[in-house]
């Protein structure tokens, strides 16, 4: 019998002693009523009432009790079976679904890093692109860290390359990581500042025009 299986037959055991419980309690409180009602009918002058009867009733309710014991003794037994049985389905689980958890997180993780690797590679070539650039326009005397522009072209402080109406920046792929890592974990609740905007979508705009 599997363990999901041996959980849900301990439960129903435990149904049944509860129940069982249940039931001789209730005879047990019977009984001892019964004898109550003897006993008052005799003081109250009920000559119909002999000493047998309450003997009987006595009798009936020490055997309840009995019963109510037993019932008692075995409602604990199912219980710790019950919760015997709950640990051993757990630990099956755990033991089950562990594993398949693991390895589906190292065939996510393979392909992450896959990924990551060639947005690295990706990012890497575009800022060396853009580097030569760079060195090119400074050859070329194209001014750099001011509004003049020469045929449509200059340099920003921050090294962005401006060209007519496209703006060329670098990859910064280490801070794309760190924004989509921090955007996955707390799930896109945050909205960007407009302000901010740019940083946030940084591969977006390494050519973008505006």
């Amino acid at each position: 019998m599997s363990t999901k299986l041996a959980a849900q037959a301990a439960v129903d055991e435990l149904e049944l002693a509860k129940a069982d419980a249940e039931i001789a309690a209730k005879l047990v409180a019977q009984t001892e009523g019964d004898i109550q009602r003897l006993e008052a009918a005799v003081e109250d002058g009920d000559e119909s009432i002999e000493a047998e009867h309450i003997s009987a009733a006595e009798s009936l309710s020490r055997f309840a009790k009995l019963r109510k014991a037993a019932a008692d003794r075995k409602l604990v037994r199912a219980e710790e079976k019950s919760l015997d049985a709950k640990r051993m389905a757990l630990k099956a689980e755990i033991l089950r679904e562990a594993p398949e958890n693991g390895s589906h997180m190292i065939e996510l993780l393979e392909t992450f890093d896959a990924a990551a690797r060639a947005l690295v590679d990706a990012g890497a070539e575009h800022d060396a692109q853009l580097q030569g650039w760079r060195a090119r326009m400074d050859a070329l005397g194209i001014p750099n860290g001011t509004a003049e522009r020469v045929d449509g072209m200059n340099r920003s402080y921050g090294g962005d390359l401006n060209i007519d109406d496209v703006t060329i920046k670098s990859a910064e792929v280490g801070n794309v990581f760190r924004l989509k890592f921090n955007q996955q974990m707390n799930g896109y609740l945050m909205p960007v500042p407009a302000e901010n905007r740019d940083a946030y979508n940084v591969l977006d705009h390494i050519g973008k025009a505006y």
